[in-house]
């Protein structure tokens, strides 16, 4: 069974590739956008010039080829999004899979990560699970409900920011949402504008007009996601 510092390894062959396969044995190859804690981003696989839609929930076999060896394991579609955000040019759809299954490798030399990368990889989870109490207006839209149904409808509301991570966000709100709706949030630190989506873990109702959200980040733009983490931290050691 590969480990997490294993799979961070994988990721950072410039050569890697990905191949979703489907029921027939099929290999479709799609490009890998991101990888960050067992989730994948990728682009739609494409049969005949034609996207393959991916319901959210759906598991699908995967092959990944680096550093001249196969692995194989699974995934779990979590969300897909435009890139950034919401545009409508059909190219540039990214879906969001977690690793469900992880990979074991089938062929190739066996991969060993150094200690100090080891560390490095530590203290940088450390960093990112770091949850700053903070009291933020912030803005969000309901992009995709937990049945797959995505909202065309763009209504952007207004609500609370009251804790924060690299990976997550609590959220006061008025709406009441369901376990598992994909929200786009838009919030400001330290003069940093973030747009990241999120999905709901659970929700808590606090009064009759309000609710206290669990919020999973599911999908950044580049480089926001190791950005957001230093904000936090940058505004704790500032207001502290």
């Amino acid at each position: 069974m590969i480990n997490k510092q294993t799979m961070e390894l994988i990721m950072e062959d410039k050569n890697v590739h990905l191949e979703l396969i489907d029921d027939n044995n099929k290999a479709y190859e799609v490009n890998i956008v991101n990888y960050e804690n067992y989730i994948l981003k990728f682009t739609s696989p494409v049969d005949n010039g034609k996207l393959i839609k991916l319901k959210k929930g759906l598991e699908i076999p995967i092959q990944i080829k680096a550093h001249s060896c196969l692995f194989s394991g699974e995934v779990k579609i979590i969300a897909s999004t435009s890139s950034f955000f919401r545009k409508k040019d059909s190219s540039k759809i990214i879906i969001s899979a977690e690793l469900s299954k992880l990979l074991q490798q089938e062929s190739g030399k066996y991969l060993i990560t150094k200690a100090s990368e080891k560390n490095n990889k530590i203290f940088n989870q450390r960093r990112a699970d770091f949850r700053l109490n903070i009291n933020l207006e912030i803005e969000y839209t309901l992009i995709m409900t937990n049945t797959g149904k995505i909202i065309e409808t763009i209504e952007h509301k207004k609500g609370a920011l009251v804790d924060i991570s690299a990976g997550g966000m609590c959220m006061i709100s008025p709406d009441h949402f369901n376990k598992d709706d994909n929200l786009e949030l838009c919030f400001e630190i330290l003069g940093k504008k973030f747009i990241v989506v999120g999905a709901i873990l659970e929700i808590i109702p606090i009064s009759e007009r309000e609710y206290r959200n669990r919020i999973k980040f599911i999908d950044f733009d580049e480089g926001d996601e190791t950005e957001l983490a230093s904000t936090i931290l940058r505004h704790q050691q500032l207001y502290k």
